[in-house]
């Protein structure tokens, strides 16, 4: 998450969605009052005890929303990413299981028994990307909602709103794997509709789309 107060901006960054990229090309924007909560290749905590001990900075709507000042919520841009449910559940399988990338062809078998077993709706890397952004109310609560699939464009746009010059998404931290539909069959590809119904509803996405 980023907090800036110099740009008046919020970023929800969930978790798989190219979070660290969003990350890197704000960072040099970012004025030394701002705040960023993150711990993979640089360390922050947002300016709120009550997550100082959080590892992670993956916070959802409902979690950041209490903390922050009316006149903050009402007033910053509050944007974040989101991507294909199904290129980001194997990409999620690949990163927590890195053993897997040596056996390629068990990332379907793993996949199925985690659909068939449920999905933790409080997990942080499988529970809905919707799940992170929605308040109280059920109700989306960010003003823009980009897409990894789009995401140059899409920052482009953010950088428009929040009125910083364009620049060059880079990637980082990416998984290595095939490209996801070679991992699903009708099955599997049914199963993850239904588990991930809401994502796919809210953001509309398509399996091949």
């Amino acid at each position: 998450m980023i907090i800036s107060h110099k740009y008046k901006f919020i970023f929800f960054a969930i978790p798989k969605t190219g979070t660290h990229s969003i990350r890197f090309a704000l960072r040099p924007f970012l004025a030394p009052e701002d705040e960023e909560h993150v711990s993979l290749f640089h360390q922050s905590k947002l300016n709120t005890n009550a997550f100082k001990s959080r590892g992670d900075g993956h916070m959802t709507v409902m979690e950041i929303k209490p903390h922050l000042s009316e006149e903050i919520w009402n007033s910053y841009f509050k944007f974040t990413f989101v991507r294909n449910p199904w290129d980001r559940f194997i990409s999620t399988i690949v990163f927590k299981n890195h053993n897997l990338k040596k056996f390629p062809e068990l990332i379907s078998a793993f996949g199925e028994k985690m659909l068939d077993q449920g999905i933790n709706p409080q997990s942080l890397f499988y529970k809905a990307q919707a799940d992170y952004v929605l308040d109280e109310n059920n109700k989306i609560a960010v003003d823009f909602i980009g897409k990894t699939e789009n995401m140059q464009a899409d920052f482009n746009t953010i950088c428009d709103r929040i009125g910083i010059n364009h620049i060059v998404v880079d990637q980082k931290n990416t998984g290595k794997h095939d490209v996801y539909t070679q991992y699903y069959n009708a099955e599997l590809k049914a199963k993850l509709a239904l588990a991930y119904d809401k994502d796919i509803r809210m953001f509309d996405y398509k399996f091949d789309g």
